[in-house]
């Protein structure tokens, strides 16, 4: 087990421990700052199921878990392009250690890139922190395995195909500040009951499309635009509730 602790600033270069026969990882006793392409890759030993990543890291490496299998990833997400790449999960673990994810924790982000956690096949909860104002497209595309998903208040827009293709079983309720809803965000997700929010303006095409939702979905009066088709497929809709008096369109996008 290797630790660290009692250091004022700290960093892992570029293939720190790569290959290395490390078990057991504690970032929190320090203030780690910068953590290298494939610092822990191929530590095949590693044993912990969980790992925090503490929220003053500020970089994050290509590939910097390559080859570590672990469920839980508690961290922070630094926005940033290296080259032409992003950090997203298959940027930091890569491609074959996306299903091991079960369990996501994102501590801090200004914004999440696009397609972050797309193919996590596995992951069934997520958290994402107060401060971010978008899910962008395709964040948590065919995730198909995700039942839970913790949206914060700072939420304004969901991007399409944010969730597309995702469990997301149970009652959706979503943030009080969301304004918009993009194409096929929730498409063929499996919402039993769905409660849109009084700040929302526009729902878009496809927006629901096939999803389980259930029972009658009222529409509140601060909604403007709904896209084509945007609750087609829900079988087990019977009625929306929509005030006479809201001002409301139907468009083709």
């Amino acid at each position: 087990s290797w630790l660290i602790h009692d250091l004022h600033d700290c960093l892992f270069g570029k293939e720190a421990y790569k290959g290395s026969k490390l078990q057991d990882l504690d970032l929190n006793n320090g203030i780690l700052t910068r953590i290298g392409a494939e610092a822990f890759a191929d530590c095949s030993d590693f044993a912990t199921s969980e790992l925090v990543i503490p929220d003053t890291v500020d970089y994050l490496g290509q590939g910097v878990f390559n080859g570590i299998s672990m469920s839980k990833l508690t961290f922070p997400i630094p926005f940033y392009t290296d080259g032409d790449a992003v950090c997203t999960m298959s940027y930091l673990l890569g491609k074959s250690n996306l299903n091991a994810i079960e369990t996501v924790v994102v501590t801090r982000a200004e914004e999440l890139p696009a397609k972050m956690f797309v193919d996590c096949a596995s992951l069934r909860t997520a958290s994402l922190p107060n401060g971010i104002s978008k899910i962008p497209e395709s964040a948590f595309f065919h995730c198909s395995a995700l039942e839970s998903i913790t949206l914060p208040d700072s939420l304004l827009e969901i991007g399409e195909m944010a969730f597309s293709g995702c469990t997301l079983s149970g009652d959706l309720v979503l943030p009080q500040h969301l304004e918009t809803i993009g194409r096929d965000a929730f498409a063929v997700c499996k919402i039993d009951a769905l409660v849109l929010n009084d700040s929302l303006r526009v729902i878009g095409s496809r927006a629901f499309e096939g999803a389980d939702v259930a029972g009658t979905v009222a529409i509140p009066a601060s909604v403007e635009l709904v896209g084509t088709g945007a609750f087609v497929g829900c079988r087990n809709l019977n009625a929306f509730d929509v005030s006479p008096e809201m001002k409301l369109y139907f468009i083709n996008e």
